[in-house]
């Protein structure tokens, strides 16, 4: 398979963060390019929520009536 040029693929998917690491190892982005980009990204921490989750399956739920 014939290696893929840059400049065929879109801008938004270089960052894509699910490709960041493959984009850095197939040299498609550079870690100052990566550094770069995310230094722009506006800050959200206000807008977020926190969000409380239990594993599931892995601990009985005594609280509401399960036995180990």
């Amino acid at each position: 398979m014939e290696p893929v040029a840059r400049r065929y693929i879109p801008q938004k998917m270089l960052f894509d963060t699910r490709l960041i690491e493959r984009n850095l190892r197939e040299n498609f982005i550079t870690r100052k390019e990566l550094d770069d980009h995310l230094s722009k990204l506006a800050d959200v921490e206000e807008k977020s929520r926190k969000v409380e989750t239990k594993p599931l399956g892995m601990q009985p739920d005594f609280e509401h009536g399960d036995e180990a």
